[in-house]
């Protein structure tokens, strides 16, 4: 009998004491909430970076995973679930995994290039474009609200294409904070770029916004073409050019005028006043001349900046920077400048493809088809590419682009007046310098050769003036198939 109730209470000892150990284990083990909440958050985390997917962000509580964010596509909705159930082994209770996921995602359109705008237009403020998740919506309508306009339409929508929504939201947040105090004006994040534009009530605020640009960490870039109040523009819209703004006299007004009207067949509409800061009107002089040839665009003074701005062939671009290179440290000048591509109606229905895979045969025609109907010109007895020349750079320029999987010796020729020496120098100058120009807009420089024939392969007699004059030109010869 007392064997038998030795054995009853060593039973129940033995009882108690795993059930200690289980409580104990629950409590302070792996098994603990605590413990085992962190870890399936650990494991779930390590599982979906492992995988590259970023778009996702996950919470636990308890043994439930809830998974975030903007996912591109339902394939991928479903992937992230699924790996985050599965990511720290076996579920349920018992074995402590994952008992459940709940899909708090949200499905979204991958867009490129991304694209997010405000836009501030009589104390309305317009956002318009992208944001990568609702909680970024939110944020960036929170810090408008604070902001002061008098009316906020929110047209934002949810697309996928941001990698880091926190970086990106802080640049949302950094762009409205420049927008305050600006009327009119407008921010524009495109990708990893910023634009601020507009005009400022004051010259303290075109100050602070240029600081702050220029301070941004990468891969953020930003350029500001914000006017103050004393400030100057003129701005082509069709067959006018719009002066408005102060000038510092009559005579600077009457020299603006002079300019335009010299380089633009169209009407100049002068609204400007006199007055305002003095010492910029030269430099403005100096631009104005391709600023004429734009598209269309705006050329601006304010606070010590020349902004440019607009659409512009890549030569009128190209000689309006040069123009301006050497404006001294009084002034700075920023360009927010897109290229116009050209018509290149001489190639008709030759088949060069956009996307620069194009057979070396068609690459030579195309070459030859715009030199045979264009010219390169220079400067008298130099290698200086005349401006006169542009349009045709611009179509040669645009020819390269769709022809960069080919190798290309540019051609230098003379007629034969002078000695034999000076002008096989003089014509491999020149293929040089076309050469140079290819390669500063981007052509492999490993792709291309030059060489200067002078008189030796002329195209027509050198004994009348036309036939010397088709002797000097420069010909573009593809000498290698694309790389396949």
């Amino acid at each position: 009998m007392i064997i038998r109730n030795w054995c009853k209470f060593l039973l129940w000892v033995g009882i108690g004491l795993l059930a200690f150990s289980l409580f104990g284990s629950m409590l302070f083990g792996d098994k603990a909430p605590h413990r085992l909440e962190a870890r399936i958050l650990r494991a779930a985390q390590t599982q979906l970076s492992d995988n590259n997917i970023s778009w996702a962000k996950i919470e636990a509580r308890g043994q439930k995973l809830i998974v975030t964010g903007l996912a591109p596509s339902e394939a991928e909705r479903t992937n992230a679930l699924n790996i985050a159930r599965k990511s720290i082994g076996k579920g349920g209770l018992f074995f402590g995994g994952v008992t459940r996921t709940i899909d708090s995602t949200e499905l979204g359109e991958r867009i490129s290039p991304y694209v997010w705008q405000a836009e501030v237009i009589d104390d309305t403020l317009t956002l318009t474009g992208h944001a990568p998740s609702s909680e970024a919506i939110e944020e960036i309508l929170s810090a408008s609200q604070n902001k002061g306009w008098s009316n906020i339409d929110n047209q934002l929508k949810l697309g996928v294409g941001v990698v880091d929504v926190s970086a990106w939201t802080d640049m949302a947040e950094l762009g409205l904070e420049q927008l305050a105090g600006l009327e009119p004006g407008k921010v524009v994040l495109s990708d990893f770029h910023m634009t601020v534009s507009g005009e400022a009530t004051g010259n303290d605020k075109v100050d602070s916004i240029a600081t702050v640009l220029a301070n941004l960490s990468s891969p953020y870039s930003a350029v500001s073409t914000v006017t103050g109040p004393y400030n100057w523009s003129a701005e082509k819209r069709g067959d006018q050019i719009i002066l408005s703004g102060l000038v510092p006299d009559g005579e600077s007004k009457r020299a603006m005028t002079r300019v335009i009207s010299d380089n633009f067949d169209g009407e100049v509409v002068d609204e400007t006043g006199i007055g305002g800061e003095r010492g910029w009107v030269r430099t403005a002089i100096k631009a104005l001349p391709q600023f004429s040839r734009f598209q269309s665009g705006k050329l601006s003074y304010s606070n010590k900046n020349l902004y440019v701005e607009g659409v512009a062939p890549d030569s009128v671009y190209s000689f309006l920077a040069d123009d301006l290179k050497y404006v001294g440290n009084q002034f700075g000048v920023q360009y927010n400048v897109d290229v116009l591509e050209p018509e290149l109606t001489e190639l008709g229905d030759l088949p060069l493809r956009e996307n620069g895979n194009n057979l070396s045969g068609v690459c030579q025609d195309a070459f030859a088809l715009i030199m045979d109907a264009n010219k390169i010109y220079f400067e008298t007895a130099r290698a200086d590419i005349s401006r006169q020349s542009g349009s045709t750079l611009d179509k040669l320029i645009a020819v390269a682009r769709r022809c960069n999987d080919v190798s290309i010796r540019i051609e230098g020729h003379t007629d034969n007046v002078g000695s034999r020496t000076m002008n096989i120098g003089l014509s491999n100058r020149r293929a040089q310098t076309v050469a140079q120009y290819l390669i500063d807009r981007g052509y492999p420089e490993g792709k291309l050769s030059y060489q200067g024939y002078g008189p030796d392969q002329p195209d027509a007699s050198n004994e009348t003036p036309e036939g010397r004059a088709v002797n000097r030109r420069i010909e573009f010869i593809v000498t290698s198939e694309e790389t396949r």
